[in-house]
């Protein structure tokens, strides 16, 4: 089995490649770089992906930033997703690929879908923003075709090592520890967060995702549906911020809550009923547990 994984080199790729490599071997992965492969220019994936003759695709690569970007940006997040998604897809159909496995987004759902959130609710009113909406291309794209099997998965909020810390791009939760410990070398008081801390996400350690997109490949329970990878259970990101606050040892400092910024949706949980009747019981890794392996790789790291 050849296998292509596009987006390999990111957060979640750096988790998941490592277990596919071990399961498939290593010469049989392929994770070329976005020098390598632009996904932007559909020629070169078509041709890239007829001269390998790939078996499987696992499609990961995606222009995606925290809340604030997807906002300021939404027309680049919208066509440069698209196109990637679009060419991806459109590649692997025309080069005799058999499989193609991909991550959909909690972003797909609309803000006002019933709680937890459930596969079927897909396409139920507008996206919460232009980022979930591609996905849902892609997903109708796979759905409209029938020479691949195809697994779509739809992870909660992502963190762990190999996350972007400190950069305008990052999520919640490397942002947070980055604030702190900047505000410990520099002797500040407090630190600023968005919101008030009463929104609520569904979280996810990397590499628990990890398994299940490997475990997703050759399981055909997975193939030819959308499927939640989540806790079904919430977090508050006021218990995030003061668990990391907690997990370093920085008590003393102060958390100044910013209400006049951007927050996304209240509050997002994802049912998870068909990940487990498919893997068995939630084996996740519980909040806290994942958030000091997070935290320590960081430290480790720096």
């Amino acid at each position: 089995m050849k296998i292509l994984v596009t987006g390999g080199r990111g957060f979640l790729g750096k988790s998941l490649v490592p277990i596919v490599c071990k399961k498939f071997g290593e010469e049989n992965v392929f994770v070329p770089s976005s020098a390598e492969l632009d996904l932007l220019d559909r020629e070169a994936v078509e041709k890239y992906m007829k001269e390998n003759q790939f078996d499987t695709v696992i499609h990961m690569a995606a222009r995606m930033s925290g809340i604030g970007e997807l906002m300021r940006y939404p027309q680049k997040y919208l066509e440069e997703n698209l196109e990637i998604n679009y060419n991806t897809v459109k590649g692997a159909l025309n080069s005799g690929v058999k499989k193609f496995v991909t991550l959909g987004s909690s972003c797909g759902y609309n803000n006002d879908t019933p709680l937890p959130m459930r596969e079927e609710y897909f396409w139920h009113l507008k996206p919460e923003n232009t980022y979930g909406l591609c996905k849902l291309v892609m997903l109708e794209h796979l759905m409209s075709q029938k020479q691949m099997q195809w697994v779509y998965l739809v992870p909660g909020n992502l963190y762990g090592p190999y996350d972007h810390f400190g950069d305008e791009h990052a999520h919640l939760i490397p942002a947070t520890v980055t604030k702190f410990l900047n505000a410990k070398e520099t002797g500040a008081k407090s630190i600023n967060v968005w919101g008030d801390g009463s929104q609520i996400r569904d979280f996810i350690l990397v590499s628990d995702a990890a398994k299940i997109i490997a475990d997703s490949i050759d399981n055909e329970r997975f193939y030819g549906k959308p499927v939640n990878i989540s806790a079904n259970s919430g977090v508050s990101v006021k218990t995030i911020v003061e668990t990391i606050r907690e997990i370093l040892g920085l008590e003393h400092i102060e958390i100044e809550w910013d209400i006049t910024k951007p927050t996304g949706i209240m509050k997002k949980i994802l049912a998870n009923d068909v990940m487990v009747s498919i893997i068995g019981e939630n084996y996740l890794t519980p909040i806290k547990e994942g958030l000091t392996k997070t935290i320590n790789w960081y430290l480790n790291s720096i």
